[in-house]
Protein backbone atom coordinates (compact mmCIF):
# COMPACT_ATOMS: atom_id res chain seq x y z
CA UNK A 1 0.00 0.00 0.00
CA UNK A 2 1.75 3.06 -1.11
CA UNK A 3 0.25 6.65 0.28
CA UNK A 4 0.72 9.55 -1.38
CA UNK A 5 1.78 12.70 0.62
CA UNK A 6 0.23 16.05 0.49
CA UNK A 7 2.29 19.37 -0.54
CA UNK A 8 0.46 21.09 2.47
CA UNK A 9 2.58 18.40 4.84
CA UNK A 10 5.57 17.80 3.56
CA UNK A 11 7.87 20.71 2.37
CA UNK A 12 9.13 20.34 -0.92
CA UNK A 13 12.65 21.24 -1.40
CA UNK A 14 13.89 21.46 2.33
CA UNK A 15 14.76 17.37 2.96
CA UNK A 16 15.54 14.60 0.26
CA UNK A 17 12.35 12.16 2.13
CA UNK A 18 10.08 14.60 1.26
CA UNK A 19 10.70 14.79 -2.49
CA UNK A 20 9.07 12.38 -4.78
CA UNK A 21 11.59 10.22 -7.05
CA UNK A 22 13.74 11.60 -9.63
CA UNK A 23 13.77 14.79 -7.16
CA UNK A 24 16.38 14.43 -5.26
CA UNK A 25 19.50 15.31 -6.96
CA UNK A 26 22.61 13.86 -5.98
CA UNK A 27 21.22 11.48 -3.21
CA UNK A 28 21.56 7.97 -3.52
CA UNK A 29 17.74 6.56 -2.91
CA UNK A 30 18.93 3.30 -2.06
CA UNK A 31 20.59 4.72 1.05
CA UNK A 32 17.50 6.39 2.71
CA UNK A 33 16.66 4.51 5.76
CA UNK A 34 13.66 2.43 5.41
CA UNK A 35 11.48 3.33 8.92
CA UNK A 36 8.58 0.58 8.14
CA UNK A 37 11.32 -1.91 8.35
CA UNK A 38 12.94 -0.35 11.96
CA UNK A 39 8.92 0.17 13.32
CA UNK A 40 8.33 -3.60 12.40
CA UNK A 41 11.61 -4.75 14.41
CA UNK A 42 10.48 -2.70 17.37
CA UNK A 43 6.97 -3.77 17.43
CA UNK A 44 8.07 -7.39 17.48
CA UNK A 45 10.87 -6.84 20.00
CA UNK A 46 7.83 -4.92 22.10
CA UNK A 47 5.31 -7.53 21.36
CA UNK A 48 7.81 -10.70 22.57
CA UNK A 49 8.75 -9.23 25.87
CA UNK A 50 5.27 -8.27 26.76
CA UNK A 51 3.88 -11.51 25.76
CA UNK A 52 7.17 -13.35 27.48
CA UNK A 53 7.04 -11.90 30.38
CA UNK A 54 3.48 -12.11 30.68
CA UNK A 55 3.62 -15.89 29.64
CA UNK A 56 6.84 -16.24 32.55
CA UNK A 57 5.23 -14.51 35.26
CA UNK A 58 1.96 -16.72 34.65
CA UNK A 59 4.12 -19.99 34.73
CA UNK A 60 6.60 -19.41 37.76
CA UNK A 61 5.78 -20.41 40.83
CA UNK A 62 6.98 -18.66 44.24
CA UNK A 63 9.08 -20.86 46.57
CA UNK A 64 9.09 -19.00 49.29
CA UNK A 65 9.35 -15.11 50.95
CA UNK A 66 11.88 -13.42 52.93
CA UNK A 67 9.97 -11.95 55.88
CA UNK A 68 12.58 -9.32 58.06
CA UNK A 69 11.18 -7.28 60.90
CA UNK A 70 11.36 -3.27 60.11
CA UNK A 71 11.10 0.10 61.81
CA UNK A 72 9.25 3.15 60.34
CA UNK A 73 10.67 5.97 61.58
CA UNK A 74 9.30 9.55 61.16
CA UNK A 75 11.72 11.84 58.83
CA UNK A 76 9.03 14.82 58.44
CA UNK A 77 7.12 17.23 60.56
CA UNK A 78 4.74 14.55 63.26
CA UNK A 79 1.80 15.86 63.66
CA UNK A 80 -0.53 15.20 66.47
CA UNK A 81 -4.22 13.74 66.10
CA UNK A 82 -7.23 14.39 68.25
CA UNK A 83 -10.76 12.97 68.12
CA UNK A 84 -12.77 16.21 67.23
CA UNK A 85 -15.42 15.26 70.65
CA UNK A 86 -12.76 14.49 72.68
CA UNK A 87 -13.41 10.38 71.58
CA UNK A 88 -10.73 7.77 70.70
CA UNK A 89 -9.49 7.96 67.18
CA UNK A 90 -10.03 4.04 65.82
CA UNK A 91 -8.56 4.64 62.25
CA UNK A 92 -6.53 6.98 59.88
CA UNK A 93 -6.44 7.22 56.98
CA UNK A 94 -3.28 7.93 55.04
CA UNK A 95 -2.39 8.14 51.43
Amino acid sequence: MKFKRSQTHSPAGQHPMFMGEGQASGIDTAKLINYREHMRRGLFVIVFLVFGLGLWSVLTKIQGAVIAPGIFIVEGKPKVIQHLDGGIVEQVHVK
